[in-house]
């Protein structure tokens, strides 16, 4: 059986889509391009680098600045010609792991324990090891350091210093080294973490980018549904974006075949987007509609609106749903068609679903309603016959004409509806949260190519 604990934590493949900033829907990693790019300029290779990298993107690290090269009096600097260029924690990790920067030597005790960060102190395991390789301390001295200086205990530390200096001096063989270390520790208290919580979120990171890599379908379903249960749209649309760039096609619902949830296709190289990611359709809703489903006969556009209660399902809900394709698989729209072609299929329906409830009421009275020529046909027809009926009546009357002028509008409003797409793009805008149809910006590419944007 699969299991987490057995996948390859050298993969590649997965720590090339750290260095891509391909890391939208990966835990820690996800929501702030600037912790993407800090890591894609880390180049992580291993676990150990992404809990680096964990521990770096906190506003201690970002936010200090420092000199780094072991003066950190400015006027000293100037006097001896030095560089007065400060920099944060971060940049001058990345700026040593990438040879930019040396590693400056402090002892050899000091080196070893700071080696794997590049001489940069980062957890707080580092401090403790300090306090006790190089300083003399007992672990439980060692860990009321690191607390005075996590929570920037003033007093405690005014304490804790001359015992520092003093056993770090005895230690090191001189009181520059442990002047300059304590300095370091005090400047470490400004962004110092914790590296078991580093590592802890680096392997959730990795197994969450492993789970991208290979089973992108099932990761971005998992994904989008979790924003659907808490109704995060912006979210949601940030992943359906992302889908394609890791191979996966978002399909958009079908009213046949999707249920309330977004689900993986057939095949595992699409996802199909559920019912519940539709404005105005509610988890109960959804679920009226796959209980619909469920009976085949209810397939046809003639009995699914006959099945359908009015008060469950407005007309308002099922004009949108036509609008933006949901109901292409029963309306005979083919996905192959052009755009123009699917467009005027859905309009035929729209215009034909103005007058639905006096359809459903003929059908209600008559047994050849539906006639089996179609929803648009039975419409059509419904019209032409009270069209005739006022003009087979004395039109001099005032009602007849008003009748007949009603009636004889309705069916030229009929035949010349036009679904057009600026209007389609606008409605799977607001409904769906992205574009299915087209992109609403083709018809400015001159202008911005010209813009030079």
């Amino acid at each position: 059986p699969f299991s987490l604990s057995h996948i390859d934590l050298e993969d590649p493949s997965v720590y090339r889509l750290f260095a891509e900033a391909n890391t939208r829907g990966v835990f820690q990693l996800s929501s702030n391009p600037s912790i993407r790019e800090l890591f894609a300029k880390l180049e992580p290779r291993s676990i150990e680098d992404l809990a680096v990298g964990c521990a770096l993107y906190r506003p201690g690290p970002l936010d200090s600045r420092a000199y780094w090269d072991g003066e950190e009096d400015p006027e000293k600097r100037k006097e001896r010609g030095m560089s007065m260029t400060t920099r944060s924690a971060v940049e001058e990790y990345l700026r040593r792991r990438g040879g930019r920067s040396k590693v400056r030597p402090v002892h050899p005790l000091v080196d070893e324990i700071l080696g794997e960060t590049y001489g940069v102190l980062i957890y707080q395991e580092q401090i403790l090891k300090i306090a006790t390789v190089c300083a003399g301390y007992t672990s439980v001295e060692a860990d009321r350091l690191r607390e005075a200086v996590g929570k920037k205990k003033q007093e405690m530390l005014r304490a804790e210093k001359p015992k520092f200096i003093k056993g770090a001096t005895a230690i090191l063989g001189s009181p520059s080294i442990a002047n300059s270390l304590w300095d370091f520790i005090e400047m470490f208290g400004n962004y110092g973490f914790n590296k078991a919580h580093s590592v802890s979120y680096a392997m959730l990171s990795y197994q969450t980018a492993w789970f991208k890599r290979h089973h992108p379908a099932i990761f971005y379903a998992a994904l989008i549904n979790q924003e659907l249960r808490v109704r995060n749209q912006d979210r949601m649309v940030e992943y359906v974006y992302d889908a394609p760039r890791n191979g996966v096609e978002v399909l958009q619902p079908d009213i046949r075949t999707a249920g309330p949830m977004c689900q993986v296709v057939e095949g595992g190289a699409q996802i199909r987007m559920g019912l519940e990611g539709v404005k105005g359709i509610s988890a109960n809703g959804s679920t009226y509609l796959a209980k619909l489903m469920a009976d085949p006969d209810n397939h046809e556009l003639d009995a699914f609106l006959l099945a359908a209660a009015p008060k469950a399902l407005k007309n308002s809900l099922v004009v949108d749903m036509v609008e933006i394709g949901l109901m292409d698989s029963m309306i005979d729209v083919d996905p192959s068609m052009g755009i123009s072609e699917k467009l005027h299929l859905r309009g035929r329906i729209i215009a034909a679903l103005e007058h639905v409830n006096l359809w459903r009421k003929k059908c209600a009275d008559h047994p050849l309603c539906p006639s089996g020529q179609g929803f648009y046909s039975d419409v059509e027809a419904l019209l032409k016959e009270k069209v005739t009926y006022y003009e087979l009546r004395d039109l001099e009357k005032e009602g007849n004409r008003r009748g007949y002028d009603k009636w004889r509008e309705a069916l030229h409003a009929f035949h010349t509806f036009h679904l057009n797409l600026d209007h389609v793009l606008s409605r799977e805008n607001e409904v769906l949260g992205l574009f299915v149809s087209g992109d609403p910006l083709a018809s400015y590419e001159d202008l911005i190519s010209g813009a030079g944007l």
